[in-house]
């Protein structure tokens, strides 16, 4: 009888603990606990920062911004090197030109911008802030035309931003 009650006791000590715990990370995620309060650092070698959702926001309109920028002036290089378009005479040799040139542009594109793009969307959208036609485009933009919608639709989100 003892062991049953001392189980049944650590069975609420541990519930306890973990419902305490679910709460603490609820005030957490929605930033009702301030966690310099909540756990004091008496060593001093840990540092908890703070930001306001107005200074988040801001920093993400100007990464937004920023990343909008970056993609059409790479984009607009591209154009600058695309292959003239194909000439009755060099058909075969024109188009192969083009299509070499835009699989290395969307190449590029994938190395230098698709993570970013797609961390960016992410944050707008946990935001509420949801553009369709981006929606369509920035996990895969397939050619020119998508990757100016991302940077086009990027710089018009961040512009919703205050």
């Amino acid at each position: 009888m003892k062991i049953f009650l001392i189980r049944i006791g650590l069975s609420l000590i541990i519930a306890y603990i973990i419902g305490y715990g679910l709460i603490v990370l609820k005030n957490i995620w929605t930033k009702e606990l301030d966690l310099q309060k909540t756990f004091p650092n008496p060593f001093g070698f840990i540092h908890f920062k703070k930001e306001s959702v107005t200074q988040t926001q801001q920093a993400l309109k100007e990464r937004a911004k920023e990343l909008s920028k970056e993609i059409l002036e790479f984009l607009a290089d591209r154009e600058r090197s695309a292959p003239r378009l194909p000439q009755k005479e060099t058909w075969n040799i024109d188009t192969e030109l083009m299509l070499r040139h835009l699989k290395e542009t969307m190449n590029q594109y994938s190395i230098k911008f698709a993570s970013r793009v797609i961390t960016i969307r992410n944050e707008f959208s946990s935001l509420g802030l949801i553009d369709e036609e981006l929606d369509k485009f920035y996990e895969h933009p397939t050619n020119f035309i998508g990757i100016r919608i991302i940077g086009e639709r990027l710089g018009a989100l961040a512009e919703q931003l205050k």
